[in-house]
């Protein structure tokens, strides 16, 4: 109950902005443009990344790194 409350009186003091361009924005992290120029990721490696054909680089069938998989929201530029 107190938290709804919290989250508007600081909407009011320090309004949500674009964390890419520092326009006002609503409850993302991005407004409407910024958001909409983001990169998807392409297919590649679930385990490294590395964008490719296969779910599995040969890097990662030779040596396996030592975590079990790398997630992005996008490619890195522009808003990111």
């Amino acid at each position: 109950m107190l938290r709804p409350l919290l989250d508007a009186l600081l909407d009011l003091a320090w309004p949500p902005a674009c964390a890419a361009c520092g326009a006002p924005c609503g409850p993302g992290p991005f407004c409407a443009p910024c958001e909409a120029a983001v990169e998807p990721v392409p297919p590649g490696c679930v385990r490294c990344g590395l964008p490719g054909p296969d779910p599995i680089c040969g890097g990662c069938y030779a040596a396996p790194p030592a975590f079990d998989a790398v997630l992005a929201g996008g490619l890195y530029g522009g808003p990111l």
